[in-house]
């Protein structure tokens, strides 16, 4: 396991602007899109209620906010979030998924899911906390191809260090879930 090609991934994801098709929240839509075979298109600037992007075919059934961040998410951003997708009368969210380069408390996370599960949504915290291994970079890593291209693409990256990355990211999972058995 190399924890230091782990935090390499972490310091390519951040070489990414915030937001737009060329930032964080493209490469949201795109692993997405690669994992649940929808198309995820990405909001416009103004007023997201609560959304940086949505699953475009289903009414918006599954969205994501993404926060590239250096420091914790604060839980005043994560629950008005929630709030404004309890109030959006335009499509139905049943997924909410957070997703930050920076940590989120297992507080925060704990009470962003009971606000949640009080509006009839689901949320998943995809975080880079300081410690194990990173939800986020878990979820880039199950899907390599797109991480991969989209992070050469965007960042200037050599794709084989960014194949590496995600490869250490895969291997140290795996053997998190060999010793969960």
């Amino acid at each position: 396991m190399n924890t230091q090609t782990i935090d390499d991934l972490r310091a390519t994801v951040r070489k990414l602007k915030p937001t737009g098709p060329d930032g964080f929240e493209g490469l949201m839509a795109a692993v997405l899109t690669d994992l649940t075979k929808r198309t995820f298109a990405l909001a416009s600037s103004g007023s997201q209620r609560g959304k940086d992007g949505q699953s475009a075919l289903d009414d918006g059934a599954i969205s994501f906010e993404g926060k590239l961040y250096e420091d914790a998410v604060a839980k005043d951003q994560i629950l008005s979030k929630i709030a404004e997708l309890a109030v959006d009368e335009e499509g139905q969210t049943e997924l909410w998924i957070l997703a930050s380069t920076g940590p989120v408390s297992t507080q925060h996370i704990n009470t962003a899911r009971k606000a949640g599960r009080k509006f009839g949504l689901a949320v998943v915290v995809l975080a880079w906390p300081t410690t194990g291994l990173s939800e986020l970079a878990t979820l880039l890593a199950t899907a390599p191809a797109a991480s991969a291209q989209f992070l050469f693409d965007k960042t200037g990256t050599s794709k084989s260090d960014v194949v590496a990355q995600l490869e250490s990211v895969r291997i140290r999972s795996l053997q998190k879930d060999r010793r969960s058995c």
